[in-house]
């Protein structure tokens, strides 16, 4: 009972003070003479003097200096901290900016087989400049001048240097595309093109102009270009016409059918005039379509990377033969197909994947079956450190896509089956490790690399293990030390091409960035 006494007292007091306040500010508003406050109000403090009025900071890169905040700044090599050859700082105004970028790739390769031993060191560099204008943190750049370079300084059983560009290329955005910073743009000049994720297709540094941009929030990517390709020696671009233009169109989709599954849908034509017999009548003519998918995603925490491209049209050439040339027409109809799985857990990432190319059963018909691609580039499964997809025998560098003829588009070849299974390990925060065991086989036989070894029975190549370990040496990307190594067993496929013994592959990488 006491309590609630205390409680109406309380709530009685507090309704007199409201009261009274409302009936003196009353008074005060009704103009009366006579006002007597309720409460005495307490005398106000003294102002304290003002400070120093606030300044807009218009160069917002270095905004942390006026607060006094000690950014790292290291010397002008420095690449971990603020540099503003990095682009950490415009060179120009407020938003032009400059990045300077280097590699240096030093690699020794030792290779043994058949009681032989081959020796090669290799030294190669690549530098690259970029100017750019535009604030990309969030928005694409406004324009862009980039050029770049290639050189090598190779010593041992191959002795050879030599130096070329890679890019050279103006780009420029050309409008936007809603409030989300999707934009259009065009870039030409010679660049860097790969119409999916792996390089099924076409990879390459040539010349060229594409138009591309963004869609629905980044969610999309489109590329419409047109490649009219230079000559290469020893793997470096020229001036000369190569007599051999590419067309492309690429939709990217994020999110296809399911969140994390990202899709490439991809349309390519090849028209090739180049003489491939190199018999000087120039009466070769290659026109060929290829339409196709690529995926890179997954589905829960299995990955799964599916690829699928056919190729359809014509290809004319003349063939030499001793009684005089004869003139050949074929209708190209190939495929290829495959797809790799993986399975991380924890610091284990478990790998497999199957893929085939298509071969052709009789390279005297009217239809040429073994698919090729363009300009492939596939760097998997081991990768230059595999003998097959490395180069060393039956197929182009970096692709397990059989070649009859190296660097041309031959659609009269056996087709190749790859069986992989592979292993990456994250050991410590340093250093990790991949492995592959690989299977390969001819589709066909019957064309397979017609010539001195003529006919064979034989769709076995060979299989091989391969692996690589890498050590960063500063828990970055910028300096990495790689030990690769592959041991090749040929079976009979192989043995009746020549590769009659057990080939070992050691090679030893700094991989340098700056």
């Amino acid at each position: 009972m006491q309590k609630l006494r205390m409680q109406i007292a309380v709530v009685s007091s507090l309704a007199l003070f409201l009261f009274t306040g409302s009936s003196s500010a009353f008074q005060m508003s009704a103009g009366n003479e006579e006002e007597t406050p309720a409460v005495e109000l307490a005398p106000a403090p003294q102002q304290q003097e003002a400070g120093p009025r606030l300044r807009p900071l218009f160069y917002r890169w270095r905004i942390l200096d006026a607060y006094g905040v000690q950014v790292p700044r290291g010397s002008i090599v420095d690449p971990y901290n603020q540099n503003p050859l990095k682009g950490d700082f415009p060179v120009i105004g407020d938003n032009t900016f400059m990045v300077l970028t280097a590699l240096y790739t030093p690699k020794a390769i030792v290779t043994a087989g058949g009681g032989n031993a081959e020796g090669q060191f290799n030294n190669d560099v690549v530098t690259a400049l970029e100017i750019f204008h535009g604030s990309t943190v969030f928005k694409p750049k406004d324009w862009s001048l980039k050029a770049s370079g290639k050189g090598f300084l190779n010593r041992g059983d191959n002795e050879n240097e030599d130096f070329s560009f890679l890019e050279l290329f103006g780009e420029l955005k050309l409008f936007d595309v809603g409030p989300n910073y999707d934009f259009a743009a065009v870039r030409a000049g010679s660049q860097f093109f790969k119409t999916d994720f792996n390089g099924f297709i076409f990879q390459d540094f040539n010349l060229g102009a594409q138009l591309f941009g963004e869609l629905n929030a980044n969610r999309n990517q489109w590329a419409l270009a047109y490649l009219d390709l230079r000559k290469k020696e020893n793997g470096l671009l020229t001036f000369d016409r190569q007599e051999q233009q590419v067309f492309f169109a690429n939709f990217f989709v994020q999110d296809f059918l399911r969140p994390g599954f990202n899709t490439v849908f991809s349309a390519h034509y090849n028209r090739d005039r180049r003489d491939r017999f190199f018999t000087g009548l120039n009466q070769d003519k290659l026109d060929v379509f290829y339409l196709g998918m690529a995926a890179d995603g997954h589905f829960g925490r299995l990955e799964f990377n599916p690829a699928i491209y056919v190729a359809f049209g014509k290809d004319e050439f003349v063939f030499p033969l001793q009684e005089g040339p004869v003139q050949a027409e074929v209708d190209v109809s190939a495929y290829l197909a495959g797809v790799e799985f993986a399975y991380p857990s924890d610091y284990r990432n478990y790998r497999a994947a199957f893929f085939i190319t298509s071969g052709d059963d009789d390279p005297f018909d009217d239809k040429a079956k073994g698919f090729a691609a363009i300009n492939e580039n596939i760097n998997l499964f081991g990768g230059a450190n595999s003998f097959i997809i490395g180069g060393a025998a039956f197929s182009k560098p970096n692709s397990f896509i059989p070649s009859n003829q190296g660097i041309l588009s031959e659609f009269i070849n056996p087709g190749m089956l790859l069986a992989n299974v592979g292993l990456d390990l994250v050991l410590t925060p340093k250093l990790f490790s991949t492995s592959n065991f690989n299977y390969f086989q001819f589709m066909k036989t019957e064309s397979a690399f017609l010539g001195p070894a003529g006919f064979f029975d034989s769709k076995s190549i060979g299989f091989e293990l391969n692996t690589q370990l890498n050590y960063r040496l500063f828990l970055n990307e910028n300096f990495i030390l790689q030990i690769g190594g592959n041991i090749f067993f040929p079976q009979d496929g192989a043995k009746q091409l020549g590769v009659d013994e057990t080939v070992f592959t050691g090679n030893l990488t700094l991989v340098t960035l700056f």
